[in-house]
């Protein structure tokens, strides 16, 4: 059984997704409900007004014929029919019309997907499902109550966006290139592993057909940025012990028509990028480093004095930050990357001081796991789309010599060590060191997304070499 998550907002760019419903004392605005199903289709659902609760119409699922796939690749079929390609023909399900109505039997209102599965109980109901006829579209009526949800509600009354997710299982993922059946993510084939939203020479769109879905959960996703999604990991893992996958906690949503364009690119750029970074880890691990190279990583930034690092870029909006740094090609050491996400002093953070050593071979560690979703579509290390300002670039610019991998300031660096007497011991290597914990395997796992962003567009192996090595400063 493959677990998916899956957010309307991917596919319906246009409207919110959810909407506060009016509930006068006979029922819901007929009138609303109709502008709401831009038809006049609506719910045919008797539900009367309740002391303490209100109601918010949701839609949840887009039919795969009309809309496509969304960001993640899963096309949700609208009605069993048989699907053809090259490589053959496969008789689908009843699709949305025969599986929606698995939210009524099993489905409940969750935050941040802690769903029956894992021991949680809902803290919502849901109250009517149907499937649009006349939208090729999944639709919900919930009901929350207004003491446990009173921040998400004034949002909604104010007509400010709130973000739901959709937990479903399927029994396996069809790939509608080769018709490959996946009951789980390690059996794809190289088209959903390598290749997803691209297309073949004979037009086909590379996804993964959900075929039978059984849908169990509506989240609300209150992450919107990378310190609620980080803090909110570190919590989870802390608890279970284990590092748990959050890739839908992002917030982050890309228009479909855009993604359709540029995702098959982005993907592979990223995946090309961590094999090889992988490749890097591996030849120093088994070779070790040239005297060349451990120059180069001795002169990458330290750690155990970036704490006066992080106080310099307080304050600075993140997507500014990372634009800013970017331009100058300045890469922030691991733990004061943390810190400043967190906005945590780096002695308040689980896993910190297990962190570099995490991220020695995190790259290789990733390309073992296989999994790489959440790795190659997580853009929120990514530069602003606007100019950081002045005043960013002003607080930036005092740290090219410290931080940038140009090569004239870390000529520089190697310059400045041997003036002052040689190599400082920051590249350790200790018989029967102890792994790192989960809380630090999780950072370096985020650190990693961050210089997958950096090196975003480059085709520059130096530049990829120098990330490498930069990972395998002191611990």
């Amino acid at each position: 059984m493959i677990q998916k998550r899956i957010q309307p907002a991917a596919w319906f760019q246009e409207r919110p997704t959810a909407t506060l419903l009016n509930v006068f004392s006979k029922g819901f605005e007929k009138a609303q409900l109709q502008k709401l199903a831009a038809d006049d289709y609506i719910f045919t659902v008797d539900v009367k007004p309740e002391k303490g609760y209100s109601f918010i119409h949701l839609i949840s699922v887009g039919a795969g014929e009309r809309y496509g796939p969304n960001n993640n690749a899963d096309f949700f079929n609208k009605m069993a029919r048989e699907y053809t390609c090259p490589a053959g023909s496969r008789q689908l399900a009843d699709g949305l019309h025969g599986f929606h109505n698995t939210f009524m039997k099993s489905g409940g209102v969750y935050r941040n997907h802690q769903n029956s599965k894992k021991g949680f109980k809902p803290e919502g109901t849901i109250v009517a499902e149907v499937v649009n006829p006349v939208m090729d579209r999944g639709e919900l009526i919930i009901k929350l109550a207004n003491d446990k949800w009173h921040d998400s509600l004034e949002k909604l009354s104010a007509e400010e966006p709130i973000f739901f997710s959709m937990g479903c299982g399927v029994p396996y993922d069809i790939c509608t290139v080769c018709l490959n059946e996946a009951p789980s993510r390690s059996d794809y084939c190289e088209h959903l592993r390598y290749n997803k939203l691209g297309l073949t020479k004979e037009g086909i769109q590379i996804c993964a057909i959900n075929d039978r879905p059984h849908f169990h959960d509506i989240s609300y996703l209150p992450a919107g940025n990378p310190a609620d999604r980080i803090a909110f990991g570190l919590r989870k893992v802390a608890g279970t012990g284990a590092v748990l996958d959050e890739e839908d906690l992002s917030g982050i949503w890309i228009p479909l028509e855009l993604m359709n364009k540029i995702a098959s690119r982005k993907e592979r750029d990223r995946a090309d990028l961590l094999y090889k970074l992988a490749e890097i880890e591996k030849r120093i691990n088994t070779e070790g480093m040239t005297a060349a190279e451990e120059d180069v990583a001795e002169a990458c930034p330290a750690e155990d004095d970036s704490d006066d690092l992080v106080d310099s870029l307080e304050g600075i909006p993140l997507d500014k930050l990372f634009h800013g740094l970017n331009k100058k090609k300045m890469l922030l050491p691991p733990g004061a990357f943390i810190s400043i996400v967190l906005r945590k002093p780096k002695n308040e953070i689980a896993g910190i001081d297990e962190l570099p050593a995490a991220v020695k071979e995190i790259f290789g560690k990733l390309k073992e796991e296989g999994d790489f979703d959440e790795l190659l579509h997580d853009g929120s290390y990514l530069p602003g789309m606007n100019y950081p300002g002045t005043e960013t670039m002003g607080n930036i610019e005092d740290l090219v010599g410290r931080l940038s991998l140009d090569e004239e300031p870390v000529r520089h660096r190697i310059m400045l060590i041997a003036i002052r007497g040689g190599k400082t011991p920051k590249i350790k290597k200790e018989a029967g060191q102890r792994k790192p914990g989960a809380e630090a395997q999780y950072l370096a796992k985020e650190y990693a997304k961050y210089q997958l962003s950096f090196l975003a567009g480059t085709n520059s192996n130096e530049l990829l070499k120098l990330v490498a090595l930069n990972n395998q400063v002191g611990e």
